[in-house]
């Protein structure tokens, strides 16, 4: 079950057992701020609720292949096992995984540790670092690449194809948004 807390603290909502919650969360800032845009806060508010639910979800499958020790794992995995030889630098892992350089080294300092992946040096860079999966890293991958296929197949089947392609162009246009606002910046 999802629960969802709200900055100003003073109320949990709980999306599945009350399914108006959101709308009327939103309703009331219109109430109190007349010039507030209702529907966008209840997008806000539901875009957040979505992205817990995934993310617990996620979890769930991540538990059942024994990662779920560290949030982040996944996306160095899939990264090197797309990768030619199963092999790419910390460098393009960050740049594909979309991490900053000290968080992969943390993701790869715990695969590392349980045998999944493995530094070597580049032969040609010695600033440069190679990161390989094991043997037990790719028996992993193996499974856990089709099984993420099939989760993200399962989270998205209540949707038609044609609203899958919408909801990823209006979702795009969100994201667009939110990294042209300079709210909070000087």
């Amino acid at each position: 079950m999802v629960v969802y807390r709200w900055i100003s603290g003073l109320r949990t909502l709980d999306p599945v057992a009350d399914k108006d919650s959101l709308s009327a969360y939103a309703q009331r800032y219109q109430d109190v701020y007349p010039w507030a845009d209702a529907a966008a806060i209840e997008l806000w508010s539901r875009v957040g609720a979505a992205y817990i639910a995934q993310r617990a979800a996620q979890e769930r499958l991540y538990k059942s292949f024994g990662l779920e020790k560290k949030h982040g794992r996944f996306a160095v995995l899939r990264a090197l096992y797309f990768a030619p030889g199963h092999r790419l630098t910390q460098l393009e892992i960050g740049n594909d995984a979309k991490v900053t350089s000290t968080h992969v080294t943390y993701l790869i300092d715990s695969l590392e540790e349980d045998g999944l992946a493995v530094r070597s040096p580049h032969p040609s860079d010695r600033r440069m670092v190679n990161v390989e999966l094991t043997p037990d890293g790719l028996e992993l991958c193996l499974r856990l690449v089709p099984a993420m296929a099939e989760f993200i197949g399962e989270i998205s089947a209540g949707l038609t194809p044609e609203e899958k392609v919408l909801l990823n162009q209006l979702l795009e246009r969100l994201r667009r948004s939110a990294d042209a606002s300079n709210h909070g910046e000087g």
